[in-house]
């Protein structure tokens, strides 16, 4: 049977458990906010938008004005900020967090960016939409690339099956291969795959504003 890789193991009954690396997951989530800081301040716009300009000024500006309301754009709010808030996430659940555990780590990571990410004032519903959208998309993703990850592959196959689930969740991919175990044969987790998996939509038209329906511009297919 395949090995068990060092500082994972089986318990009793089987259950396959993997190691918990707290401490790793933190420094992961400090080190996304740095890399997409990186990428606003000097590449985004090729560096000239002031907003990430940040310093020991802006930092003593955020905690001083604590949070307010930031009104982006619908794209930005329910996926960007959601997006961000899964890498924090699965910072934590690839470091072998339970759903529960990456939570705070998901929090904290969102908590960061709106104090010091960004010039910007802290905004309460960009903390709270990067951190329970993240939460959310966070474990889809993270389920979805456990499902195309193999543990037991070898060759062309499992580096098939990491980059395919790298692309899906980057920042357990780059855990995976840093740690590695991207290569590192050993048994699969019990929960690999769901009992039951479901998609479920909803389309129609949404008005923004205090217009009536029939008397607004802004009203948009969703």
């Amino acid at each position: 049977s395949a090995a068990v890789a060092k500082g994972d193991f089986l318990t009793g009954n089987g259950t396959y458990v993997a190691e918990r690396r707290p401490w790793f997951a933190a420094g992961e989530v400090f080190a996304t906010n740095l890399v997409v800081w990186t990428y606003d301040r000097y590449i985004r716009e090729n560096g000239t938008n002031p907003g990430f300009r940040i310093g020991f000024n802006s930092f003593e500006e955020n905690i001083k004005n604590g949070f307010e309301y930031d009104d982006n754009n619908f794209a930005t709010n329910m996926y960007a900020h959601p997006y961000h808030g899964d890498l924090y996430f699965n910072a934590a659940r690839a470091n072998g967090m339970s759903y529960w555990g990456s939570v705070p780590y998901t929090w904290a990571g969102s908590f960061m960016w709106e104090y010091f990410g960004e010039v910007h004032h802290a905004a309460i519903n960009d903390w709270i939409l990067t951190s329970m959208g993240g939460m959310a998309l966070g474990e889809v993703f993270f389920r979805l690339s456990q499902m195309v990850t193999d543990n037991t592959a070898t060759g062309s196959r499992r580096n098939w099956g990491e980059l395919g689930g790298t692309i899906i969740s980057p920042v357990r991919g780059f855990t995976r291969l840093v740690t590695g175990e991207w290569s590192r044969v050993g048994p699969n987790p019990p929960d690999r795959f769901p009992r039951a998996s479901r998609v479920s939509y909803r389309v129609g038209l949404r008005t923004s504003g205090q217009d009536q329906l029939w008397d607004a511009d802004t009203t948009r297919p969703f």
